[in-house]
């Protein structure tokens, strides 16, 4: 199987809503895999904050697409520590590509996902931090295939895939700058089990890292 990444760690943001109406907007890029994340979650009372988010892919083999929303419960434990519990849904589409001249590899398709995620961090005036992990379910249906070039003539194959993955995605995020105005550093993971059949899986890759800048509004 291909060993080109379709799937990749989210660079999402760990909001760490502080109060009601609290807008924390967010954008990233992945120093190593070519992709551009972007997050916005708002305080919508005292205790339940709502997130959208989702990033873009393109890579030399192929492209990555996937967004996220999530609702969830924040409560401010003690002084600047926070917690925050969401619980969404998600949806990707990945393609990649392997071309040799005896044989033309094409990997693509599309997946679910079914989440919940915990955070923790800690807010400062110039300094923040947290830490994130996000475990859940993933559902997904890609298309392997190509053609092999045997001279005089060229065969096609083509097989569907549908298969349910667990999940674990774990997330730290350091942020720095002024009050309201911060640059963010990432590092992102993610493993996946296959449920229905461990000899085989969709491509991925195990780690990510990016930079970008927060807003607090």
């Amino acid at each position: 199987m291909l060993s080109c990444v379709s799937i990749q760690p989210q660079l999402l943001d760990i909001p760490l809503i502080e109060e009601k109406n609290d807008l924390r907007v967010d954008g990233s890029v992945s120093l190593v895999k070519g992709s551009v994340s972007g997050n916005v979650a708002y305080g919508i009372t005292d205790e339940l904050a709502v997130q959208l988010g989702g990033n873009v892919a393109t890579l030399t083999s192929g492209r990555h697409d996937y967004g996220q929303m999530a609702v969830g419960y924040y409560r401010n434990i003690r002084h600047n520590l926070l917690f925050e519990i969401y619980g969404g849904a998600g949806y990707g589409h990945g393609y990649t590509q392997n071309a040799a001249p005896q044989f033309d590899e094409r990997f693509k398709g599309n997946y679910q996902k079914l989440f919940t995620q915990l955070n923790i961090g800690g807010l400062g005036e110039h300094l923040e931090g947290g830490f994130g992990l996000k475990g859940g379910f993933m559902q997904s249906s890609f298309s392997y295939g190509g053609f092999e070039n045997r001279g005089n003539y060229v065969r096609l194959t083509e097989q569907i895939i549908r298969d349910n993955y667990m999940l674990i995605e774990p997330t730290a995020v350091l942020k720095f700058g002024l009050k309201n105005f911060k640059f963010n550093v990432k590092v992102g993971g993610l493993f996946m089990k296959n449920l229905d059949n461990q000899s085989r899986g969709i491509p991925y890759s195990p780690f990510n890292i990016g930079g970008g800048i927060s807003l607090d509004l």
